[in-house]
């Protein structure tokens, strides 16, 4: 499988697995239900974990490991900005969670690849 297609893959494993099977109660109550954070982040390392897999990389069980820790923490801090927000709410924060995840799924690639 080509690089492209590969990135293409885990970009598509991202977005599915931290936007697309979420409603708006869960992704506004894991910033306050330390459960559904948990919840959230296994579901994300399961469906990065299992798209790693099917592109060939195999070493998973550190994929997973890196993967909900990093996860958790960039999540973390991300609804701990929010927070202090009540009506407006900036998206940069959004835009720098997005980009901290793909590129830790990058070189995690590139390292495990």
């Amino acid at each position: 499988m080509h690089f492209l297609d590969q990135m293409l893959f885990l970009l598509f494993a991202h977005f599915f697995a931290d936007w697309g099977i979420w409603n708006s109660w869960m992704a506004q109550g894991k910033g306050k239900y330390w459960e559904l954070m948990v919840a959230h982040c296994m579901i994300y390392t399961g469906v990065c974990c299992a798209t790693f897999y099917l592109i060939g990389i195999t070493p998973i069980y550190h994929l997973a490991a890196i993967i909900f820790i990093t996860h958790i923490f960039i999540d973390q801090w991300k609804c701990n900005k929010l927070k202090r927000f009540k009506e407006w709410r900036p998206t940069w924060y959004l835009h720098v969670d997005q980009c901290l995840h793909i590129s830790i799924l990058w070189v995690l690639w590139v390292i495990y690849s």
